[in-house]
């Protein structure tokens, strides 16, 4: 589910080769060009719908991609942490966030921090949990994991 603003619903783009007007344009040409949209739930429809001034047909079907995550079966667990060297007695938080359409280094380049202090976060959690981080493959710069590199 959009936790930002997406693209008509920007009100101020400052992203590097672009204005407010053209960054709307693109985006709704582009988004338009598409046979169907997935859609996660209603409330998302209708915030595609508006956000990419969407014409086309939208599939209320969930993200395949992450429906797996939120519904696994043991098996997979045990296979997953075992890939990841995760001991099998720990709980898992993934936080996995996109980037910011005015964060940014260069076209195509996001900056990215993290809106929270690991090591609070490591001590909220408590020993029995491990804590997974995954940035957006767009987000350029390192994230700052001293101190909690495990």
């Amino acid at each position: 589910t959009p936790l930002k603003k997406l693209g008509l619903d920007i009100a101020q783009v400052t992203m590097p080769g672009t204005t407010t007007e053209k960054y709307h344009e693109n985006f709704v040409h582009e988004a338009n060009r598409w046979d169907a949209l997935i859609s996660p739930n209603a409330y998302s429809t209708k915030i595609f719908r508006q956000a990419f001034g969407y014409q086309n047909e939208i599939l209320e079907i969930g993200y395949p991609r992450n429906d797996e995550l939120a519904h696994p079966n043991a098996a997979k667990i045990r296979q997953l942490k075992e890939k990841l060297g995760i001991p099998l007695d720990k709980k898992v938080v993934l936080y996995a966030p996109t980037y910011r359409d005015n964060q940014f280094f260069t076209k195509g380049k996001y900056a990215f921090s993290l809106p929270f202090d690991l090591a609070k976060l490591r001590a909220a959690l408590g020993e029995d949990t491990i804590l997974l981080l995954r940035m957006h493959y767009l987000i350029a710069n390192a994230v700052d994991l001293t101190g909690v590199e495990d």
